[in-house]
C-alpha cells in the first residue's frame, strides 16, 4: 500500500474482520485490515468484544469500500 491510501476506522468483531476482509478481496478491492494502534487505548470502551479496526484502501477504492461497508457520511 502507498503513503496515499486512506484509513477507515470501523468498530467491529474479529469474526465481522474476516468477513470483511473476504468481501473485499472478492469486490477486487485492495486493502489491508489490522486492529488499529488505538485498540488498545479504547480496549476499556469495548462493546460486546467488539474492537477498532483500521481498513486501509486506495483513494481510488475509497468511495466502493465506503459503500460495501455502509460508511455514508450523515445526512444533514
Amino acid at each position: 500500500m502507498k503513503s496515499k491510501d486512506y484509513i477507515l476506522l470501523i468498530t467491529i468483531s474479529e469474526a465481522e474482520a474476516r468477513m470483511i476482509q473476504e468481501l473485499l478481496k472478492k469486490q477486487e478491492i485492495p486493502s489491508e485490515l489490522h486492529p488499529s494502534p488505538m485498540a488498545d487505548v479504547l480496549a476499556g470502551q469495548a462493546v460486546h468484544g467488539n474492537l477498532l479496526y483500521q481498513v486501509r484502501v486506495p483513494k481510488e477504492s475509497l468511495e466502493k469500500a465506503k459503500k460495501l461497508l455502509n460508511l455514508n457520511e450523515p445526512s444533514k
